[in-house]
């Protein structure tokens, strides 16, 4: 547990605000503790100066309304990189199995699909909005990929190509849902495509990665299957009596 509190300590220390966003972001945590506070007085500043992974370990075990609050951000709100740097990486770290983290990462994959989507509906996906979520929908696909090769790799065959099937069908969704939004929202096709060009390569390569799950799962069927049929067993019969006879 100590190395797992140590890894979300220096997650902290790597996220990075610039002015404007530390600016909202002691106005919103002053205005949140205002509100949630009895004290009649209440400084933040000497908040503000501790270490970030202490304010980070505040935000996430001591500040549930903050961190809870940060889940409906979107790209360009104050508290998006509290969800994004935060809430999804704490959680991440405290996901054991590559079965679950291929569970989680696909989860979060998804999530940038569809703040896409929320943008594009409110007139609001721009540049930097797609910017920012290609950069972190690119990470979470690279990671997805290197769990289940690892997963595949075990021979855990089953579960590779259920998660990799499960992934596909998400993302062939989401697809859809895109190139609709495209046709409907000119003015953002050019983002709008960029994205669903991602969403298009990853589905294909999880779909090559799933069906070569498919063919080593058959391979190794079908050489149990011949190791016990008839003509196997009578092979190794006729292999026993002749050294016996010699």
């Amino acid at each position: 547990m100590e190395d797992r509190l140590e890894k979300i300590f220096k997650k902290g220390q790597e996220i990075k605000l610039n002015p404007s966003e530390k600016e909202k972001m002691r106005d919103f945590v002053i205005s949140y503790a205002k509100k949630n506070t009895k004290r009649k007085t209440f400084s933040i500043f000497s908040v503000l100066r501790s270490a970030p992974a202490i304010l980070i370990f505040t935000i996430v075990f001591g500040g549930v309304g903050i961190s809870f609050a940060a889940e409906k951000a979107l790209p360009g709100d104050v508290l998006y990189s509290v969800k994004t740097n935060i809430n999804e990486e704490v959680i991440g770290l405290l996901t054991v199995s590559d079965e679950n983290k291929v569970k989680w990462l696909a989860k979060v994959a998804e999530r940038r699909i569809e703040e896409t989507e929320t943008l594009v509906k409110e007139n609001r996906f721009d540049p930097a909005a797609k910017e920012k979520i290609e950069k972190n929908f690119e990470q979470k696909a690279k990671k997805i990929k290197e769990k289940i090769q690892a997963i595949d790799e075990k021979n855990n065959l089953d579960a590779a190509s259920m998660a990799s099937q499960n992934l596909e069908n998400t993302l062939e969704k989401h697809r859809e849902i895109l190139e609709k939004l495209s046709e409907e929202k000119s003015e953002s096709r050019e983002e709008i495509d960029s994205v669903l060009e991602n969403v298009k390569s990853f589905r294909d390569s999880i779909r090559k990665s799933r069906e070569g799950s498919e063919r080593k799962r058959r391979l190794f069927e079908e050489k149990q299957l011949s190791a016990t049929s008839p003509s196997a067993t009578s092979t190794e019969d006729r292999d026993k009596e002749e050294i016996e006879r010699d």
